[in-house]
């Protein structure tokens, strides 16, 4: 595995990493790509590297959109290389969103493949992460999956308890194959170590093996539905320490 530092701003691991010297990690870089493939901000949306990082790294995302629906906030990573086992982490923290509830709904990440499957719906998307409310104004990760299931449009889900206040750590481990060869896992906020603890949640039998292997992942704030845009407009996300890998636990 490759585990060299991607980014200096956000602590970015991945498959294919870039290396920088330590001296630079002290300030935050004005552009985020590189080390990331492409930096999409539309419709007023911003991704922007500032200060204060969420697990003592120098710098953090900060992600915002508008109640525009065009509005998209992300980063994206294209060096994963069609993954047919691709785990990631990263850290979140919605904290400048007091209260969420309603219908609100946006997509946090994605792992797309390189083509959309023509037999499955004509989704690419792999894995998706949605920001969702829970009860009295918490909120969740919601956790889609596409599978081999034309009663539910090709797409299986399952969500998260209520997020810490804070930052939240979130680490999915994602297989792609035939019948019961196709999965996820998942591990919210896990305990500090290296060893892989128990999951959180799965996903099985998603027999996603058409969706060929992850190509590309893209992290920040996109496919905000209208009760998102128009309470939560502005809100900053933060993001921070995105790793990716195609074995290893990653853990913290």
């Amino acid at each position: 595995m490759n585990t060299k530092i991607k980014s200096l701003s956000l602590a970015l691991f991945g498959l294919a990493g870039f290396a920088f010297a330590g001296s630079a990690m002290a300030q935050c870089p004005t552009s985020l790509s590189p080390p990331w493939t492409t930096v999409s901000a539309f419709g007023g949306g911003t991704a922007v590297s500032a200060t204060g990082g969420l697990d003592g790294s120098a710098c953090k995302l900060n992600a915002s959109i508008t109640n525009s629906q065009s509005s998209v906030a992300t980063v994206s990573d294209g060096t994963p290389a069609n993954e047919t086992r691709y785990r990631f982490q990263f850290l979140i923290d919605p904290n400048a969103i007091a209260s969420y509830s309603g219908s609100a709904s946006v997509q946090v990440f994605t792992a797309n493949a390189a083509a959309a499957n023509a037999a499955g719906g004509g989704r690419n998307q792999i894995v998706g992460l949605y920001l969702t409310p829970g009860p009295s104004g918490a909120k969740r990760l919601t956790i889609t999956a596409s599978c081999n299931n034309a009663a539910s449009n090709y797409k299986c889900s399952t969500s998260t308890g209520n997020l810490a206040a804070g930052a939240n750590r979130i680490e999915l481990d994602v297989t792609v194959g035939a019948g019961a060869a196709g999965s996820l896992k998942y591990w919210l906020n896990a305990a500090a170590g290296t060893t892989e603890p128990a999951t959180t949640g799965t996903l099985t039998n998603l027999d996603n093996n058409g969706w060929v292997g992850v190509k590309t992942a893209i992290l920040g704030l996109t496919n905000a539905n209208p009760g998102y845009r128009n309470t939560h407009g502005g809100s900053v996300i933060s993001f921070d320490t995105f790793d990716s890998r195609r074995q290893t636990y990653i853990g913290h």
